[in-house]
């Protein structure tokens, strides 16, 4: 196994966390997603795994793009006023290809 890729996987694997409020600190649970808060490879490392969304598209009528912040996506469809979404089929396999993505690489908590 190459050296990086055992780097990641150690700082990837067997969290822990905790929640503190005030002075009281809940019980340690294991993290069992995501990429660690706070460190400054976790943004990389997000962008990295997050490369995968399919690129954004525009025509006349309807804009469609995924919005990405720290380690939030959000799917965006935009639409003329009164307008409806041109090509639901093709909108909706985007939403299911990203839906694929995001359980893959296990995004979701």
């Amino acid at each position: 196994q190459p050296k990086l890729v055992r780097i990641l996987t150690n700082f990837l694997h067997a969290r822990k966390a905790y929640v503190k409020v005030n002075k009281h600190k809940g019980e340690t649970f294991n993290l069992e997603a995501g990429v660690p808060q706070g460190d400054v490879l976790s943004p990389t490392l997000f962008l990295i795994i997050g490369n995968d969304f399919p690129e954004p598209t525009r025509n006349r009528s309807q804009r469609n793009f995924a919005m990405q912040y720290a380690d939030d996506f959000t799917q965006v469809i935009i639409t003329k006023f009164h307008s409806t979404i041109t090509q639901p089929q093709r909108e909706q396999h985007k939403i299911n290809v990203e839906e694929e993505i995001i359980k893959q690489n296990r995004f979701e908590n």
